[in-house]
């Protein structure tokens, strides 16, 4: 086994454990244990395509991993990251619990967790690619999330998830 391997191993079984987790939940949500709203299902979509993603880019750093422990150690935060995310995400509604009261109750640490994913992601890609400026930083989409931590706009969640499916066929044009 290579060092680029076994330092592969924690990053791979976070991913894992979250996409896991991901399954489990939609698993007892379709037998009807748990009643799942579209916004939240919307949610879950789109967690599951950022990790998807995160780990299709994971590949092409993966030999910066060996270079420093400074590299591995940022490596490793997104992957942990996105498992704080999906933990925060994928709570479970009682039964006839209304959606905007199951919102209004867990929208906050929803919100935040997504907001430290994503702020975690732009800085691997900028600290990974020297090129990009910090004017290139998203900060609209992160101020997008975190307007949806503290405040209950339904139009601008919808805004907000718009986005990110055109952000999402925009990456898949790309990455072809």
């Amino acid at each position: 086994m290579t060092k680029i391997e076994f330092l592969q191993m924690v990053p791979a079984l976070l991913f894992g454990i979250s996409l896991a987790e991901v399954a489990i939940f939609l698993g007892r949500a379709s037998r009807g244990r748990w009643k799942i709203y579209w916004e939240h299902l919307l949610l879950i979509i789109f967690s599951f395509e950022m990790i998807i993603f995160n780990w299709y880019i994971f590949y092409d750093r993966i030999n910066s991993i060996e270079a420093s422990y400074l590299n591995f150690l940022i490596q490793l935060c997104a992957p942990l990251a996105s498992f704080v995310y999906v933990a925060n995400l994928l709570v479970k509604n009682t039964e006839g619990e209304e959606p905007e009261i199951f919102f209004l109750k867990n929208r906050k640490r929803i919100f935040l967790s997504l907001a430290v994913f994503a702020s975690i992601n732009v800085l691997t890609v900028v600290y990974f690619n020297t090129n990009l400026h910090v004017g290139s930083l998203p900060i609209i989409p992160i101020s997008i999330i975190l307007i949806n931590a503290f405040y209950d706009l339904k139009w601008f969640r919808i805004m907000a998830y718009i986005i990110k499916c055109i952000q999402v066929v925009m990456v898949c044009i790309y990455l072809k």
